[in-house]
């Protein structure tokens, strides 16, 4: 929106001006012309500024700047040469050299210009009138020299420029000089496509011959209406004259520049056709003001040395700095890969080998490491949707407990943690339901703890059965007579007889124990033949709670933390090689080639594939000169990987069967394979 009233400001303002020139124009003194009009308004400077009715162009390309708006010079990328020449009215001829070269943070210009008219337009005559000469010349010439830079004025950036030329009138034998200095300023609205442009000339006096030359101000102004299309407004006080003129800049394709521009009493119209760093151009002025016949024609070659190559290498370094932050920092894959593609678009295979194989190669690296995140992405919801999904089966199974602990792992970030609260709340009300009903296992004990109850005598027996009913119901009744026995019991002494029978009532319940904890063992076991061994453990421990006795099943115990043990190890490394090809990619993308192989070096599971990361990393390594210090352990194959695999669980088996040397046999076996294998090492220090 502030850019739109910017913009809306400028243009009423620019009609405004429009308006008070327009009124004002005839109380100026029009026909005045000076002697530097020729080298600077009125003369076809370039065929480019001819087609422009010279309104003044703020394009970096143009050496002509040196003449009009040396502040332009700050902004050149390369140097450049141009040539022009015109035919004028009354066979004149109007030839000019420029020259402009970038010179540190600044720009250094270099110009020749020439109008040469025709011998037979003048006479020498005596003091009585006669000729005595039909024959001479008279010509002008201008040298100029120009530097600009950037200046920070009023913390905003300006590029300044000063122009000094030398003006120079040859009549037949008689010449005459001038000092002519150009004072220029160019600045950029910040958030428009407003470029404005203002310059002062003669500021200091001189004269030619009798012409003193005038003070000019000017102020022109670049404004982008469309992508490819410019209008150049351009006002010029010239002493009591005011000058105006309007350009437009259209360029309907990439490789055409179509020019039209207007003063009063001129209409010009010219085309440039560019072809990598040339161009050449041509512009046709109409007259109506004295004659007709009073047009102009000019044709120029302007030569921008190594301009496209170094335009295209600013656009390169500037992009790759927006790449930079797009993965650091907001890990923007997506928009990375789109800058590069168009990055892609701009360089040319040929011209600029190395940074368009670097442009390749950061579009491969950035794609895999989008695929890397998207594969983890996935992988991460999949594993939700298991826990899901296994959580509704333990549900059905009336495991409220496992499935409690499965739908507390699924992430807050997944598409399936609304289902899983939604299941949460059936897995309450279900549990709920479940608690309502006695347990028939508890039951079952409850009963004969009950009869065990009445049929005995012994006030310590008693006691006992009671502290066993209060865990498994803690109803009042049942606390209140503990407490009674309890203290009625103090006058008693306990018999061997009493123990005898607390025995037996123990041993039957243990057997009615063990009826669950068989129960237990085959949930264990079907979990173990599914492969879902974190279940499998839970079942198995809840039997040992049951029966008081945590040995029990303990082979089998072993034989699920084994497997889950080996079902972690993978996931975990799974998720580590995942996460250091992820660093090694964008390392690489960041050209961080030597961090990025050594994140190479950690993938334990390496692929064909990162065995091909790797080689093109160095040799973009290679290619840039850089020594590859970091060594990257050589790949494992398939069968060397099972093998090494296998050894870690009968070094494991070994180990836990407290046959230390066998063990320490099996992993030194996989440092013959694998001699930077961490994992065996660290085993290897648990049995020295």
């Amino acid at each position: 929106m502030l850019k739109g009233l910017v913009l809306k400001k400028y243009f009423i303002i620019t009609m405004l001006a429009f308006i008070i020139i327009f009124f004002r124009q005839r109380s100026y003194a029009v026909d005045n012309v000076y002697v530097d009009d020729y080298l600077s308004a009125e003369a076809p400077i370039s065929a480019a500024l001819l087609g422009l009715c010279n309104a003044d162009l703020h394009d970096t390309k143009l050496p002509v700047s040196v003449i009009y708006n040396p502040s332009l010079l700050s902004n050149l990328l390369s140097p450049n040469v141009s040539l022009s020449k015109s035919d004028l009215p009354l066979k004149a001829q109007y030839n000019s050299l420029y020259y402009s070269q970038p010179f540190l943070n600044g720009g250094l210009g270099l110009a020749y210009n020439t109008l040469t008219l025709d011998d037979e337009l003048f006479v020498q005559t005596n003091d009585a009138g006669f000729i005595i000469n039909n024959g001479y010349k008279v010509s002008y010439s201008a040298l100029s020299l120009a530097y600009a830079r950037k200046f920070e004025i009023f913390k905003k950036m300006f590029d300044v420029g000063l122009s000094l030329r030398q003006l120079n009138l040859a009549v037949a034998n008689t010449s005459y000089s001038a000092i002519s200095p150009i004072l220029a300023c160019l600045y950029t609205f910040k958030n428009t496509n407003i470029t404005l442009s203002h310059s002062i000339t003669n500021f200091i006096g001189g004269t030619i011959g009798d012409d003193k030359l005038p003070m000019r101000l000017k102020t022109s102004a670049n404004i982008n209406i469309l992508k490819n299309l410019k209008i150049i407004p351009e006002f010029e006080k010239v002493d009591a004259r005011m000058d105006y003129r309007l350009g437009i800049k259209y360029s309907p394709i990439k490789l055409v520049n179509i020019y039209s521009g207007y003063q009063p009493s001129k209409i010009s119209l010219g085309f440039e056709i560019l072809y990598s760093d040339w161009a050449i151009n041509y512009a046709y002025q109409t007259n109506s003001n004295y004659f007709a016949e009073k047009n102009i024609s000019s044709m120029g070659v302007t030569w921008n040395i190594g301009y496209n190559r170094k335009l295209r290498m600013n656009i390169y370094r500037s992009e790759m700095q927006n790449i930079r932050k797009l993965v650091d920092r907001d890990e923007n894959y997506d928009s990375a890969i789109v800058i590069l593609n168009n990055l892609k678009k701009v360089l040319h295979p040929k011209s600029d080998v190395d940074e368009y194989d670097n442009v390749v190669y950061r579009i491969e690296q950035l794609q895999n490491l989008k695929r890397i995140r998207d594969e983890m992405r996935e992988k991460t919801e999949a594993e939700n949707k298991s826990y899901l999904e296994e959580a509704a089966r333990l549900i059905n199974e009336n495991s409220f407990d496992l499935a409690r602990k499965q739908i507390e792992k699924i992430d807050e970030t997944s598409q399936y943690y609304e289902e899983g609260l939604k299941l949460m709340i059936e897995l309450e009300k279900r549990e709920q339901e479940s608690a309502k009903k006695k347990d028939e296992l508890s039951q079952k004990q409850i009963e004969f703890l009950l009869s065990a109850l009445d049929a005995t005598k012994d006030i310590f027996v008693k006691i006992d059965i009671l502290e066993k009913l209060i865990n498994l119901s803690p109803l009042d009744e049942y606390k209140n007579l503990h407490e009674r026995l309890k203290k009625a019991s103090v006058n008693f002494t306990q018999r061997t007889e009493s123990l005898t029978e607390t025995f037996d009532i123990n041993r039957q319940l243990l057997d009615i124990n063990a009826e669950r904890a068989t129960q237990y063992l085959e949930n264990a076991r079907k979990f173990f033949k599914e492969r879902r061994y974190e279940f499998a453990k839970y079942e198995i421990q809840r039997g040992r709670d049951l029966l008081k006795d945590y040995r029990w099943e303990e082979p089998f115990m072993q034989q699920i933390e084994f497997e889950l043990a080996k079902v972690k190890e993978r996931e975990q490394l799974s998720r580590l090689d995942d996460q250091n090809r992820m660093m090694a990619y964008r390392l690489a993308v960041n050209e961080d080639y030597e961090r990025a192989l050594t994140f190479w070096n950690r993938v334990v599971n390496r692929t064909p594939a990162d065995e091909e990361e790797i080689r093109k990393i160095t040799e973009a390594m290679r290619k840039r000169g850089i020594a590859t210090t970091v060594k990257v352990s050589k790949a494992l194959t398939p069968e060397e990987r099972q093998l090494i695999e296998q050894l870690f669980i009968q070094g494991k088996q070994l180990y836990i069967a407290e046959k230390f040397a066998e063990a320490k046999e099996k992993w030194n076996r996989i440092l013959q394979l694998d001699p930077n294998n961490d994992k065996a090492k660290r085993y290897l220090k648990m049995v020295e």
